[in-house]
């Protein structure tokens, strides 16, 4: 999966598991890409301050093999660009400001293709279509997404319960049973609450689906499968850190695949559609 996930997603994706040192050959990295392809492994540690070794040590906790690896990677990157913005964005007007922000939620949810996996992707889809019930979980911003989630789903016929206060999503996490999955929805994967949802969700026996913008998150390492998201850029405020566009874009995906396998349930959607559509139109 590695190969075709940008060195910048893999960096981002992984920077909460990185030692202060590490962070530092990270940071450079982001900030220097253009410049790292040319540098060898002793010119990088003189201009990040950081040892040989633990350079080699950050490439590989982001997913390389080793330095050479990464610079092959970014090395086609410098090639073949993405389409960036350029540093020097008008803003003068409120017009190019929302044009510029909506293109930037946009790249992020193409940028949250890269780290798809069929193999993941089919077994989510057939844990949510055998389960009894659909639980969506998600803390503080994240929670009206897991509402969203659960509403979406029971359109097609997917029994889901979702709550909005912590207790009463921790009593409904007590009472699942084996055949149930957990849906849970938290950018940093290491919310005390998610993690105490999902420890719960394990000992009942329950599968669970995480969605997060962390690949080693505490709430991956203890969820069936993980769905990743990628890390918005910072903009000029922390706050735009927190949108929570891929993760809606996820579900929205998930939806779509999970109506496209199964033809049945979407007929019995647009039946529905058809008669709430007769009765409330106005």
């Amino acid at each position: 999966m590695n190969d075709n996930i940008s060195v910048k997603s893999l960096i981002q994706s992984n920077y909460p598991t990185l030692h202060s040192a590490e962070k530092k050959v990270a940071d450079y990295i982001l900030n220097h890409s253009d410049a790292i392809v040319n540098y060898s492994v002793s010119e990088l540690s003189d201009k990040s301050k950081a040892s040989e070794a633990t350079i080699v040590r950050t490439c590989k906790k982001i997913g390389y093999q080793g330095y050479y690896h990464l610079k092959i990677a970014l090395a086609k990157e410098v090639i073949n660009p993405d389409e960036g913005y350029p540093s020097e964005t008008d803003f003068s007007d409120i017009a190019s400001l929302a044009t510029f922000l909506l293109k930037k939620q946009a790249e992020d949810l193409i940028q949250s293709a890269q780290f798809f996996d069929e193999k993941i992707l089919k077994r989510v889809l057939a844990m949510i279509s055998e389960c009894d019930t659909l639980y969506f979980f998600g803390a503080g911003n994240s929670n009206p997404l897991a509402v969203y989630g659960a509403y979406k789903f029971g359109q097609f016929g997917i029994k889901t319960i979702v709550h909005v206060s912590p207790e009463m999503q921790l009593n409904a996490a007590y009472a699942m049973g084996k055949r149930d999955v957990a849906f849970g929805i938290s950018n940093s994967g290491s919310t005390n609450l998610m993690l105490d949802i999902f420890n719960v969700v394990k000992q009942r026996g329950a599968k669970s689906v995480c969605v997060t913008n962390y690949i080693k998150s505490p709430l991956s390492k203890i969820s069936t499968c993980q769905l990743t998201t990628a890390v918005s850029d910072k903009i000029f405020f922390e706050a735009f850190d927190s949108t929570r566009v891929p993760a809606m874009g996820m579900i929205d995906m998930l939806v779509l695949l999970f109506m496209h396998q199964d033809k049945t349930r979407y007929e019995l959607y647009r039946s529905r559609e058809e008669f709430l559509g007769s009765k409330f139109k106005g």
